[in-house]
């Protein structure tokens, strides 16, 4: 029988067919050769997928003749799991897949479905990251970025996309809006206050946001690596969780150990790269390097944040790629200096402003320019060639050198 011309009532029977072949193909399941076991599991696949987008297509067909609204359920959702029981466990994204079918402007979406180059979880995931990104898209850049989606969730899934979401933001948004996107990233930081578990146990619960993640890899990274036993050589059995929560304490214990001290190396410790032109412009994205978090985007008010107290090495690279000119590993106060930083005129030593008296916290030396009339009030920049010494400098709070570099615009801090 055509299957191209058979009628509705004929491939339901074809179906039933099907699900009667397959429902004790494990008793003659030892007749298939070695050979032939691969072939065999890839027509299930796709069968399996077929029959998936199938599903989808008549659960969307239900909300357009309004089936669903004229039944007792409240949702498509609970309309797909009484009438597809097999399918409940993931009613909701099924009901979520049919809604895609029915919207012209993810039509490439809903094509890539039929042809199940899109499982419905996947296609989900490329509908809800196009939803938040397409308000800050120029109209003709949409297809685009729809296309491009599809692409990245194709060969690397819903974890693909939502990187990709990222690095077009830092990409083609408006000037400002990944920085803004980082900073309201930033606000859910968060630390819980820690249960007991079980007796001596306890239990935290850590959110970070992108530079807070890269920052942490970075400081751990080295520490959680497994150390075998130095006498008889037997692999570190401590599980990856384990070390990396060793690692934490660790690091943390070294900061706690150093307070009070100056410290002899940068304080940001993870591994950025950035072009020069991306960064002096605040458009584009730092990638973070050589930890678990590589690959991360960091937005341009944030890089020029972490280079006010990082090692910064700049590289000349050429037309190819290759290393014309590296610099050194230098920041503009030495050690000495931080220790030797006097009070300035703006108020005394630990805060740039004039009568503030909260309790001094660990900050950051910065350079200091004369304050031109009725401008904002930056720190010497670096294209005005400053000097590294005791004065002009002063120190800024975490709070104040955080929205320093998003006050000047076009200015290094």
């Amino acid at each position: 029988m055509a299957t191209g011309t058979a009628c509705l009532a004929d491939r339901r029977q074809l179906v039933a067919g099907c699900a009667d072949s397959l429902r004790d193909l494990r008793t003659v399941l030892f007749q298939c050769g070695s050979s032939e076991l691969a072939g065999l599991a890839g027509d299930l696949a796709e069968l399996r997928a077929l029959a998936g987008a199938a599903l989808v297509e008549t659960i969307a067909d239900a909300e357009t003749r309004g089936v669903i609204d004229a039944s007792q359920y409240a949702t498509t959702a609970g309309w797909v799991a009484d009438v597809a029981w097999h399918s409940r466990r993931e009613a909701a994204t099924m009901a979520k897949t049919a809604a895609i079918l029915a919207r012209p402007d993810l039509a490439p979406v809903a094509d890539s479905i039929r042809q199940v180059d899109l499982d419905p979880a996947t296609a989900v995931v490329v509908a809800g990251e196009y939803d938040k990104i397409a308000p800050d898209l120029r109209a003709e850049a949409k297809p685009a970025v729809l296309e491009q989606f599809l692409n990245v969730a194709a060969e690397h899934g819903p974890g693909g996309v939502r990187q990709l979401r990222k690095e077009i933001l830092a990409r083609y948004g408006e000037q400002g809006e990944f920085d803004d996107h980082q900073e309201r990233c930033r606000r859910q930081i968060d630390l819980s206050a820690g249960r007991e578990s079980s007796a001596g146990v306890w239990d935290y619960r850590l959110t970070l946001d992108d530079e807070g993640r890269a920052t942490l890899e970075a400081a751990i990274g080295p520490l959680s690596a497994p150390k075998p036993d130095s006498d008889t050589g037997a692999r570190d059995g401590r599980p990856v969780g384990r070390r990396r929560g060793e690692a934490l304490i660790e690091a943390l214990r070294r900061s706690t150990a150093a307070a009070g001290h100056v410290p002899t190396s940068p304080k940001a410790v993870l591994m950025l790269t950035m072009g020069l032109d991306d960064l002096a412009a605040r458009t584009g994205a730092a990638t973070a390097l050589g930890t678990r978090a590589a690959g991360t985007p960091i937005a341009p008010d944030t890089v020029r944040k972490l280079a006010c107290d990082a090692a910064v090495i700049p590289v000349v690279l050429g037309a190819d790629g290759e290393v014309l000119d590296q610099g050194r590993e230098q920041r503009l106060f030495t050690p000495a200096q931080v220790r030797a930083q006097p009070p300035g005129p703006l108020g005394r030593r630990g805060t740039d402003r004039p009568g503030q008296r909260r309790p001094a916290l660990p900050e950051t030396p910065h350079h200091r320019a004369p304050r031109p009339a009725r401008r904002h009030r930056h720190r010497q920049p670096r294209r005005m060639g400053p000097q590294t010494r005791l004065l002009p400098g002063t120190t800024l709070s975490g709070t104040r050198h955080i929205n320093l570099t998003r006050w000047v615009t076009g200015a290094t801090p």
